[in-house]
């Protein structure tokens, strides 16, 4: 990355900062291709090894339609609903419900994405496996 794109880029973080501190969600800002630039302190309690630098992608089990995601997400400020499943250091999945839009576009056209990930609600299958569970 350039020094123009880190300036802007630098400068995006600082605002995400400001306002995703105290959300209890988990908030990453992003480049386009996935790249993390900044996260929150609730990013940082439960994912701690997805720090600025790294690539979301090789934690993601669908690069793919992940990818397909962040495209869509550069097009739009609104908040894009979405689903994604993340491993974690120990190689185990999580399901997440996302939202994510375009939180900057820099003067050369690079763009900055928020996303925000919550836990999956449980659904009626789940509930079932632990009723069924229950004697």
């Amino acid at each position: 990355m350039d020094a123009n794109i880190t300036l802007h880029h630098n400068n995006v973080a600082l605002d995400f900062e400001s306002f995703a501190a105290s959300d209890t969600r988990i908030c990453m800002l992003l480049n386009a291709d996935g790249t993390v630039i900044a996260v929150n302190p609730a990013s940082k309690r439960a994912m701690p090894e997805i720090i600025p630098g790294s690539d979301l992608n090789n934690y993601i089990t669908d690069p793919a339609d992940f990818r397909r995601y962040l495209h869509q997400c550069a097009k739009t400020r609104g908040p894009l609903p979405g689903a994604l499943s993340l491993r974690d250091s120990n190689q185990g999945a999580r399901s997440w419900i996302c939202e994510g839009g375009l939180a900057k576009r820099t003067p050369d056209g690079h763009a900055a994405l928020v996303l925000r990930l919550q836990g999956a609600e449980l659904g009626k299958s789940a509930f079932a496996t632990l009723n069924a569970k229950i004697v």
